[in-house]
């Protein structure tokens, strides 16, 4: 009888989840260049440290901090920058990446394609340092190799999180491949259904009752710590309610 209640609810989950396929309300944020680049039909995420407030939500959203295993799904790659930068050279991504600018061809979307890279090929944890080392000498002004790896830190935290490597994972998640939830009390306590509620709390969740900056520094702190002689580094995506 429970396994036929646990199905039914499964059953009813999907039903729901198609009829917002249906009418539109899901599917990335309705962004045209998502569309045009079809990375609407992915999950974004940020591969290291997330800190741009997207949504302007004042107490700092919900922070999703993902297993390193959704790294090697077949569906995930990792770009350099976020997708849109490859159109518009949002807040200045392009620029900060001369070596691109300098050789990129083809339409916006084809570039971005150029530059998908899956953590199953070889180099390309390698190439994604390099690159970030490049910026970050390029941000001070500096010979690369005088460029040290406080100076690549100090880098990553003054960025707009467009401007990091950006993550693409499966349109289509289980929450088993959350690692931890880190979000503030109020949010939780006024934004959630008692069901996802009961959900997070079997679950790692991080409830903050300090200030919204320290809902930030908390998802950091778990998203770096947790993995920082292993690799692959955590994920974290920010959530925002409407």
């Amino acid at each position: 009888e429970a396994a036929f209640e646990m199905a039914k609810k499964v059953l009813e989950g999907i039903n729901q989840l198609t009829a917002l396929v249906d009418s539109k309300q899901i599917g990335g944020v309705q962004y045209a260049v998502d569309k045009s680049f079809e990375t609407d039909k992915t999950v974004f995420a940020i591969l290291g440290p997330h800190q741009t407030n997207y949504g302007n939500d004042p107490l700092q959203g919900c922070h999703l901090i993902f297993k390193p295993d959704i790294l090697f799904h077949p569906d995930t790659f990792i770009i350099p920058a976020a997708a849109t930068s490859y159109s518009s050279n949002f807040r200045g991504a392009i620029d900060q990446r001369p070596w691109f600018a300098k050789h990129r061809r083809g339409t916006a979307k084809e570039q971005m394609i150029h530059e998908k890279m899956h953590p199953c090929v070889k180099d390309t944890w390698s190439t994604l340092a390099t690159d970030l080392i490049c910026r970050a000498a390029v941000s001070q002004g500096q010979p690369v190799r005088k460029t040290t790896l406080d100076d690549v830190k100090k880098y990553w935290m003054a960025q707009d999180s467009h401007l990091v490597f950006e993550a693409h994972l499966p349109y289509c998640i289980p929450f088993t491949m959350v690692e931890s939830v880190v979000m503030h009390e109020t949010n939780f306590n006024t934004k959630l259904t008692a069901h996802v509620q009961t959900v997070l709390k079997d679950t790692t969740t991080v409830i903050t009752k300090t200030t919204p900056a320290e809902v930030v520094a908390t998802a950091i702190k778990r998203t770096t710590e947790e993995h920082e002689h292993t690799r692959p580094p955590c994920f974290a995506m920010r959530c925002y309610s409407p």
